[in-house]
């Protein structure tokens, strides 16, 4: 393996190269080099933030017999954030605002389900673990 697994400009674990070796890290393009957004936690996020990540965790715990979304296709993965997206269309023009954070939280959750895979795992990035 060659190069070193950490980024010199983050700190953070760079992806891995087929051969053993690490990529460039992606850093700049995730807003990720400024420690100061590096060393966010969850609980330092907004009361709003905060309380959207519940809803949307809720979401998807009523999901989980199904399985994980990182053996799902992306392709397929943006279809539903498409359909969700105008299922929030449609919420919108209604009158409930329960129905319109119902479906915030799907189209959200699709969209984090895209950006984990878009990224390689963005558990493995917040914790700091070596991307494979």
């Amino acid at each position: 393996m060659t190069g070193s697994p950490l980024c010199p400009e983050c700190g953070w674990p760079r992806p891995r190269k087929d051969d053993g070796s690490h990529a460039a890290c992606n850093c700049v393009e995730l807003g990720l080099r400024d420690r100061e957004f590096r060393d966010l936690r969850v609980e330092d996020c907004r009361p709003e933030v905060q309380a959207f990540a519940i809803v949307m965790e809720q979401k998807l715990r009523k999901f989980d017999h199904r399985g994980g979304w990182i053996e799902l296709e992306t392709p397929w993965l943006r279809a539903r954030a498409n359909e969700e997206l105008a299922e929030l269309d449609e919420a919108l023009r209604g009158e409930s605002p329960v129905a319109v954070l119902d479906e915030c939280a799907d189209v959200s959750n699709f969209l984090m389900m895209l950006a984990d895979k878009a990224v390689g795992g963005l558990r493995k990035r917040l914790q700091g673990t070596t991307i494979d």
